[in-house]
């Protein structure tokens, strides 16, 4: 019986030790996420964010724990001389200027579809989402994130993303759309 209860303990403090650790490299991977949001943002030009008319950058999410993650990382940055603030919305709200999009269950959707998001570069980790809604796609392979870019939807939406950034990430083609 003694036994039997110090291999439970073990096994119950080893589960716990691992949810811990599952859980910093969550709010790590969101706060490096963050970073990609960011230095889009700095390396872009275009329409979709004019500093003389806005207060501040305004990353939005569906993702609380990312908005938390993102508020730490880019506590002290700045976009275009902008102090940058990360928000969270459950539904289209305008005054966006780059929208990170979670798909998943516990996650409240957002359309995509919305006229608030015309002018929003649109950020996500879902899967295809660069190739049929998105501007950015973020995904994760060998442990490490990366992005694909969808350069004629980031066009369309008045957004320039530098070519020093684009050969970072890998170029997708988007399907011709039926507009």
């Amino acid at each position: 019986m003694k036994n039997y209860i110090k291999i439970v303990l073990i096994i119950s403090l080893s589960a716990l030790s691992l949810s811990e650790s599952h859980a910093r490299s969550s709010n790590r991977e969101n706060a490096i996420k963050a970073g990609f949001i960011y230095n889009f943002a700095l390396y872009s030009t275009g329409e979709w964010f004019d500093p003389n008319t806005s207060d501040f950058y305004r990353i939005c999410s569906n993702d609380s724990d990312f908005v938390k993650a993102a508020q730490i990382t880019l506590a002290n940055q700045r976009v275009k001389g902008k102090p940058v603030v990360a928000t969270y919305i459950d539904h289209a709200e305008a005054g966006c200027h780059s929208l990170f999009i979670v798909e998943r269950n516990e996650h409240q959707p957002v359309s995509l579809d919305s006229v608030e998001f015309v002018s929003t570069m649109i950020i996500s980790e879902s899967k295809n989402i660069a190739q049929w809604s998105g501007h950015i796609n973020l995904f994760k392979t060998g442990g490490k994130i990366r992005f694909e870019i969808a350069p004629q939807r980031l066009n369309r939406s008045n957004i320039v993303l530098s070519s020093k950034v684009m050969r970072l990430g890998r170029v997708v083609d988007t399907p011709r759309e039926p507009w």
